[in-house]
């Protein structure tokens, strides 16, 4: 409590390129220096591809003027406001707050790896090889974190010549 009373007067903070995965991450520092804050950087952080996350922080973070080195727009603040009103706002509130709370101690939960074999690792790093857009490595990540061995993805057949 003490260490989120020093972040009371933080306006800038730029946390580009860590391992901020969750939403409920946001939770914590709006906790802490929702009042000051003014200006967000998580580039690089997987929770950026959650969806509606600009939405979320800018609800969380009603000061901020600035997210990912990009003006805060009122039409922004407008559609955030309009979301978290709703019922389908509410219902991503409440699981963000749910994933807040679903730690298990002993679990390590930074490396997806950890449990599979050595053939199944080899497995899951060609396919991460092999994806060739954000949304494959994105699949790969929603299966690895479930505990399923992402497979490589074939490639499409090569057109018949003409």
């Amino acid at each position: 409590n003490n260490r989120l009373e020093q972040l009371a007067n933080l306006s800038c903070l730029v946390l580009t390129n860590n391992r901020l995965e969750q939403l409920s991450e946001v939770d914590n520092l709006a906790a802490g220096c929702a009042g000051s804050l003014t200006s967000l950087s998580l580039v690089g952080n997987p929770v950026v591809r959650r969806q509606h996350y600009r939405l979320y922080v800018i609800h969380k973070l009603p000061n901020l003027k600035e997210l990912d080195f990009s003006k805060v727009k009122a039409s922004e603040r407008k559609e955030s406001e309009r979301l978290f009103k709703s019922a389908a706002g509410k219902l991503m509130a409440a699981d963000v707050e749910a994933e807040s709370k679903t730690f298990t101690p002993g679990e390590d939960s930074t490396n997806p790896l950890a449990k599979f074999t050595p053939e199944q690792r080899a497995q899951a790093r060609a396919a991460i090889a092999a994806a060739t857009t954000p949304e494959d490595v994105d699949r790969i990540e929603r299966q690895l974190k479930a505990g399923i061995v992402p497979t490589v993805k074939a490639a499409p057949p090569p057109a018949p010549p003409p």
